[in-house]
Formats: C-alpha cells, structure tokens, sequence
C-alpha cells in the first residue's frame, strides 16, 4: 500500500474507526518534523489495526520482526525503520487517554515515543545545542542550556497551570497557546525528538481542556509547523527580523477552530536583504 492508497483508504473508514485512522495520519504526518517518511509496509500494519484485525502492540512486533528478518534493506532502511517505529509509538500515545501536565509528562512523552529507537528515551539533555537553520538563511537557532531545562520547565508548566482561559477571547487564547508551544519547544529539553515530544504534547493538553483537535492539519501540515516554531523563536535587528508568532497563531486556528488559512512554508522564509 502507498501513501496516496492509505490516505484514499483513511478518507473512507467506516465512523467507528475514525479516531484511529486520525491518530495514525497524524502519526505518519509528523515525520515531515525531521524529514523522515515512513515504509509502505507500515502503511499496510496500520491499515490492519485501523481495521481492528490487529493491535497497536501487535503492530510494533511486526515492525521489530520486519526488520530484524529483512536480509536485504535498502542503504536508508535505518532511517526507515526510525520513522516506523517513532510513527507506530506516537499512534500508541495519542490512542491513550491518560495525560499528566507536568514535567514528568513532558518527559514520559519523549519516552514513549522513542521507546526502542534511542537510549536516550525520556531524558532530558545536559550539553548545549544549536542549530543552524536553512528557514533562516543560515544562522543560528540556540536552545536553553542543558543546566536550566529543568528550572525552563518547570516554569512554564507552572504559569500554565494557573492561567485563567475563560475571559480570553478566541484570539488571545491562540496567541497564548502559540506562545506556551514555542516557549517549550525553545527549551529543547530532549537530544532529539523535540519537535515531535512538544507536538504530541499539545495535541494531548489541549484534548484535556475539551479542545477537539483537527487530526489533519498535524498529518498535512508538520513541516510547517516545525518551521514556524523557528520563526517564532527568532529576532535579527540588523536586518529587521522580530519573533513573529503569526504563523504558529494560523496553525493553531487551523487545529482548534476550524480555520481555513493557508499555511505556506515559502511565507516563513527570512530573506538576508529583507532591509
């Protein structure tokens, strides 16, 4: 089965499988955070669960059985396999109703999600990093230091807690849940996977607060997501660049309120001679 196939076969599932299929679109969709795309044999297992014929359990068996009996793989089959396995567990945290808002979540997120693909799962980094950013004509993104992550966390879990939602217009709550994703994903508290953990995180908080979340704006658009976190994140007075929230506030209009914008990558592109 191929991609074109499994979206044809998800647009059609019977009412009752829907949520599935949502979870396993936006499952897929946020391999796009890290330019990975996943295996037409993952497409065929979670064609199998969405028709209940297997479990997601049963789904990360096959994967592991696949790959460890495959005698010949492609030269990007560990990349592959990465992708499957990451999609296969963000499938399996998004069908779990059980979520802690806290730095704890934050971090048991991270760890289901790179259960079996990193040994790293769960923990949050200690060493400084940065990341050049092709979105940015180059220059630097740099990420909190591995030192305060946990103070960063906190922080804004906290603030989080005791924010009062109900006297906030539309507007405002989308530019507050804009800055709340950005602040956390500008922490960086992970070695990999932050894009992901902080995407899988906000679909499940929001959930908690009664929002219903369109699956498809994170299957169709992840890459664009990712990139306005950068645009969010970043200021350059020398060529008149401010942190922009804009872009972010569209895709969460989009994912909550049923917004039609045009979510375009090229309009989040930094051009050096912007002056």
């Amino acid at each position: 089965m191929r991609q074109k196939q499994f979206e044809e076969f998800v647009r059609n599932v019977e009412p009752a499988d829907r949520r599935c299929a949502a979870a396993w679109r936006t499952a897929i969709g946020l391999q796009a955070t890290d330019g990975l795309k996943t295996s037409k044999y993952l497409f065929e297992l979670a064609k199998r669960n969405i028709e209940g014929e297997i479990t997601i359990n049963d789904v990360l068996e096959l994967l592991d059985k696949y790959y460890r009996n495959k005698t010949r793989l492609p030269k990007d089959s560990f990349v592959t396999k990465y992708a499957d396995r990451v999609a296969a567990n963000i499938k399996s945290v998004l069908s779990d109703n059980s979520f802690i808002f806290n730095e704890e979540g934050l971090a048991l997120t991270h760890k289901r999600i790179f259960n079996g693909v990193s040994e790293h799962a769960g923990e949050f980094r200690e060493t400084k990093l940065e990341k050049k950013e092709w979105l940015l004509n180059g220059d630097t993104l740099k990420f909190i230091y591995g030192k305060d992550i946990h103070e960063a966390v906190e922080i804004e879990i906290q603030n989080e807690i005791y924010f009062d939602y109900k006297t906030l217009s539309d507007v405002k709550k989308l530019r507050h849940i804009s800055v709340l994703t950005s602040n956390l994903w500008l922490i960086h508290p992970f070695k990999n996977g932050n894009t992901c953990t902080i995407a899988v995180f906000m679909i499940q908080y929001l959930r908690s607060m009664g929002y219903e979340v369109n699956n498809d704006v994170f299957a169709e658009k992840s890459w664009y997501f990712r990139n306005a976190l950068v645009r969010a994140n970043y200021k350059n007075q020398d060529i008149g660049v401010d942190y922009d929230f804009r872009f972010l506030e569209r895709f969460f209009k989009n994912l909550i309120f049923n917004g039609n914008n045009r979510l375009r990558i090229n309009h989040l592109v930094v051009w050096k001679n912007k002056m």
